[in-house]
C-alpha cells in the first residue's frame, strides 16, 4: 500500500517536472537555426500563415538591417509593422489595438512608471497641490516636476482637463528653469503722468525738426464731446524710435531738471498722433516725387495699348530723356531772366489771370532749348492717344486690373499725370 504510494508520488513529480521544463523551453527566446535551409524552411512557413490570414506581404529576410536607409529601411518596418499587426490579431482577435499598446507604447519612453501604491500616493500629492494651488505659475511649477516623466494621457487620469498647452508649458518650464523651480518675477511699476509731461512731448513731435505741413489734404479729429477738428496732414522726417533718441537728448541740453515719460508712454503717444513718414524722400520735395510716379504711370498706360512698334518705342524713350532731363540738367538751366521760355522764372511762375501775380519780362524768349523740346512734342503725342485709351477695350489690360475703373476715364488719368509733370517742373523754377 505504502509502495504503491510511493510509485504514484514518484509519477506525478516527474510529470510536474516535464510540465515545468516544457514551460521553461516556452519562455526562451526562439533562436532560427544559422543555416540557409531551415531560414528558407521558416520562411515559407511565416508566408504560408499570412495566406491563410489574408495578408499579401511575404517575409523579407535580412542579415544586416543597420546598412538599410532611406527608403528601403521604411518599406521594411513597413512590411514588419503589417506581419506583426496579423499575428496579434490572431493572438487577440478582439484586443488588438490594446495589446499592440501595451507592447510597444513603452518603447521610446525612457522613463517607464510603474504602477504601483508608491506610485498612486505620490500622484495624490500631487494632484492635490495641482488643485489648491491659486495661479497658474504655480501649478506650473507644480506640473513641471512629472510632466517630463510621465505621458499626458496618464496624468489627465489624475487631473482632468489637462490642455497639451500646459502640459507642454510645464515641460518647456522644465527645460528653461528646473525641476519645480520658482521663478520670480520683476514687479511691473505703474507710473502716473503728468500733462506738463505730454504737453511738452507733443510741442516736440510737432516742431518743424520732427514734423513737415503737407499744402494739402486734411484729417478730421473728432473729440468725446463730440465736436471736429480739422488739421492738415504731416509727414514725419524720422522713424518713431529715432524720435525719441532725439527727444531724450532734446530734454538733457534744453531741460534740465525735467523728468521725461518713459519709452512705452512715448510710444504710444506716437502711435495715437498719427503721421505719414516719410521714406527714402529726404531731401526731395514731394511734387518732384509725384512728377516722377507720372512718368511711371504714363509709361505703364503705353505699353499696354497695343501701338504702332516704333511710335511705342519713340514715345517711350522721349519720356525716359525727358525725366532724367527734369532730374537733372533742367534744375541748373532755370534762371530768373532767360531768352528761353521753360527756363525763365519770371515768365513761367507769372500768373496769366492775376495782375497781382504778374511780372513782365525785359526780353524777349526767342531762343529754345533742345531737350524742353523733345518734352513737349511727348506731352502732345500722349494727349493725342487720349481718344484710343478711350474706346480701349479694358479685357486687354490683364495687369491694370486695379486701374480699370479709373480706365473708363482714361483722358482723366493722363490728364492728372501730366498735371503732376508740369507741376513739378513749375516747381523747379524755384
Amino acid at each position: 500500500m505504502n509502495t504503491h504510494n510511493d510509485g504514484d508520488i514518484n509519477n506525478s513529480t516527474s510529470d510536474e517536472d516535464s510540465n515545468t521544463n516544457s514551460y521553461a523551453d516556452t519562455d526562451e527566446d526562439f533562436l532560427p537555426g544559422d543555416d540557409k535551409e531551415s531560414t528558407t524552411t521558416l520562411r515559407k512557413a511565416l508566408d504560408h500563415l499570412l495566406d491563410l490570414c489574408g495578408n499579401k506581404n511575404r517575409t523579407w529576410v535580412t542579415q544586416d538591417y543597420q546598412a538599410l536607409i532611406g527608403q528601403t529601411r521604411l518599406n521594411y518596418l513597413c512590411r514588419g509593422r503589417s506581419i506583426i499587426r496579423t499575428v496579434m490579431n490572431i493572438m487577440a482577435p478582439n484586443d488588438a489595438n490594446q495589446l499592440e499598446i501595451d507592447l510597444f507604447d513603452h518603447q521610446g519612453d525612457k522613463n517607464v512608471v510603474k504602477l504601483d501604491g508608491h506610485f498612486l500616493s505620490a500622484m495624490q500629492g500631487v494632484t492635490e497641490a495641482y488643485n489648491n494651488a491659486e495661479s497658474w505659475t504655480t501649478r506650473c511649477e507644480i506640473l513641471s516636476i512629472i510632466a517630463p516623466k510621465i505621458n499626458l494621457k496618464l496624468i489627465q487620469s489624475f487631473i482632468p482637463g489637462l490642455t497639451l498647452g500646459r502640459f507642454t508649458a510645464a515641460r518647456r518650464h522644465t527645460t528653461e528653469f528646473g525641476y519645480g523651480a520658482s521663478i520670480d518675477k520683476s514687479p511691473v511699476m505703474v507710473q502716473r503722468f503728468d500733462y506738463d509731461q505730454v504737453e511738452h512731448f507733443i510741442d516736440f513731435i510737432t516742431s518743424e525738426h520732427v514734423c513737415t505741413d503737407l499744402p494739402f489734404g486734411e484729417k478730421c479729429l473728432k473729440q468725446s464731446n463730440g465736436e471736429e477738428l480739422y488739421v492738415p496732414n504731416t509727414i514725419r522726417n524720422m522713424i518713431p524710435t529715432r524720435i525719441i533718441q532725439q527727444y531724450y537728448i532734446y530734454c538733457q541740453e534744453r531741460s534740465l531738471g525735467f523728468c521725461p515719460l518713459g519709452r512705452s508712454s512715448l510710444y504710444s503717444l506716437l502711435d495715437v498722433c498719427k503721421a505719414s513718414t516719410r521714406k527714402s524722400l529726404q531731401g526731395i520735395n514731394y511734387f518732384a516725387a509725384d512728377a516722377g510716379e507720372a512718368f511711371d504711370s504714363i509709361e505703364e498706360l503705353i505699353s499696354e495699348l497695343h501701338l504702332d512698334i516704333t511710335k511705342h518705342r519713340r514715345v517711350l524713350e522721349n519720356l525716359k530723356r525727358g525725366r532724367q532731363y527734369l532730374k537733372s540738367d533742367y534744375k541748373v538751366h532755370v534762371t530768373k531772366s532767360s531768352t528761353i521760355a521753360d527756363h525763365c522764372a519770371t515768365f513761367a511762375l507769372s500768373d496769366k489771370l492775376d495782375k497781382d501775380f504778374q511780372q513782365m519780362c525785359d526780353h524777349e524768349h526767342n531762343n529754345i532749348c533742345d531737350e524742353c523740346d523733345i518734352l513737349q512734342p511727348t506731352f502732345d503725342v500722349t494727349l493725342a492717344i487720349l481718344p484710343l485709351i478711350r474706346n480701349y477695350q479694358l479685357d486687354y489690360l490683364p495687369s491694370l486690373c486695379h486701374m480699370k475703373k479709373q480706365l473708363m476715364s482714361g483722358s482723366h488719368i493722363c490728364c492728372v499725370q501730366l498735371i503732376k509733370i508740369y507741376v513739378g517742373k513749375k516747381y523747379l523754377r524755384h
